[in-house]
């Protein structure tokens, strides 16, 4: 199952004008990241962030309406600034993980 998580955040903050789904998907993103290394699927999460970021797009794309909303960048440009966002937080989640799988195999 394929979420288009950047789409949602903007839906979210074009219907609402809250950023609070912004705040939960980054997260999401860290837990995420962590989980998934600690259970060494890094490649689930690489999957799973480019099915999202495509069908983001996609959905993006047909919301001519938005456009002005978010008016100095292009919907191209908007959900890659919001894909790399969320990679941030994703990868620092990789980093504890991987801190936290190696002291767990110290321990047995």
């Amino acid at each position: 199952m394929c979420v288009p998580y950047f789409y949602l955040a903007l839906l979210f903050d074009y219907y609402y004008h809250s950023v609070n789904l912004f705040i939960l998907l980054i997260f999401l993103a860290f837990f995420l990241g962590f989980t998934l290394r600690r259970a060494n699927r890094l490649g689930t999460l690489v999957l799973g962030n480019l099915c999202s970021t495509i069908t983001s797009y996609l959905c993006f794309a047909k919301c001519t309406e938005w456009h002005f909303l978010y008016h100095p960048f292009s919907p191209e440009q908007i959900i890659l600034l919001l894909a790399g966002v969320y990679l941030f937080p994703q990868l620092l989640g990789i980093f504890w993980g991987s801190i936290f799988a190696y002291s767990r195999k110290q321990v047995k």
